[in-house]
């Protein structure tokens, strides 16, 4: 008798809808536990630890919305840091989406990007001269702590931020949400951050995301000799924020006069 692969993807999947389900019950009891007061660094890094692993299970399931939904979650959660009353409010509406996407009561939205622009995001305290950007910044890097520092610096400018680790999660991503702006590290994993932007340039529906190209390297270094023309150099050290700040200048111009920025 022929194994049934229909069936038992069927079976898997509907395995993986249940554990998010019962993840949900556990965060709602973790937001809970935080807006008591209670050790709420604790929590929050326990939090943080199954959201991950959640991410993970998730990973390429044919529900696609709940996929981008969860790694959204988890990538909230990591630049997290002591949540107030309107951020425990957002993962509250993360875990509703979850719960509802996995037990099938949301229907899938018909344009996955837009859907995920919905969603909530970390904005800086001060809202006045930021809360109109709606603008998405896919960053690429393998390591958390630079990937925080990093995202961070983009948060308190007001864009909405996505973490991806590896660079072919990098290209699924940046197809499915059509990012604003790529910054990927030079440094990744069996593809370096070149080779990556030159899948993203070779590629019909990515080659037109704008990219920059983070790494500690000189700009005449042989390892970046393969760069595509127009991907920005963003070089690490003590000009670094001050460079990040002029490429999300250009990208914001260019996203209000409604032209393609011009990056490098």
């Amino acid at each position: 008798m022929a194994f049934d692969y229909a069936a038992h993807d069927a079976q898997m999947a509907a395995e993986i809808r249940q554990e998010v389900i019962d993840a949900c019950h556990a965060f709602e009891l973790s937001v809970a536990t935080m807006r008591s007061g209670e050790d709420v660094t604790g929590e929050l890094e326990v939090t943080r630890r199954q959201a991950n692993n959640l991410r993970l299970l998730c990973t390429g399931m044919e529900d696609r919305l709940l996929d981008l939904t969860v790694q959204r979650f988890a990538n909230y959660l990591l630049l997290l840091a002591g949540p107030i009353d309107l951020q425990l409010d957002d993962l509250a509406i993360f875990i509703d989406m979850m719960r509802g996407l996995a037990s099938g009561e949301v229907e899938a939205a018909a344009d996955e990007a837009e859907f995920v622009r919905s969603l909530p995001v970390l904005r800086p305290a001060d809202l006045e001269d930021v809360a109109h950007l709606e603008l998405e910044v896919l960053l690429v890097d393998p390591r958390k702590t630079s990937a925080r520092f990093v995202a961070r610096e983009l948060q308190n400018c007001g864009f909405r931020i996505s973490i991806a680790s590896r660079s072919y999660e990098a290209l699924e991503m940046a197809a499915r949400t059509r990012p604003d702006l790529v910054i990927t590290t030079a440094v990744l994993d069996e593809i370096d951050g070149v080779e990556l932007c030159c899948m993203f340039k070779a590629a019909s529906i990515t080659r037109d995301i704008p990219l920059a190209l983070l790494t500690s390297f000189a700009a005449d270094d042989d390892r970046l000799r393969a760069l595509p023309e127009g991907v920005a150099f963003l070089a690490r050290g003590e000009a670094f924020s001050e460079n990040l700040g002029d490429l999300l200048q250009t990208l914001q111009e260019s996203a209000r006069g409604g032209t393609q920025p011009v990056l490098a």
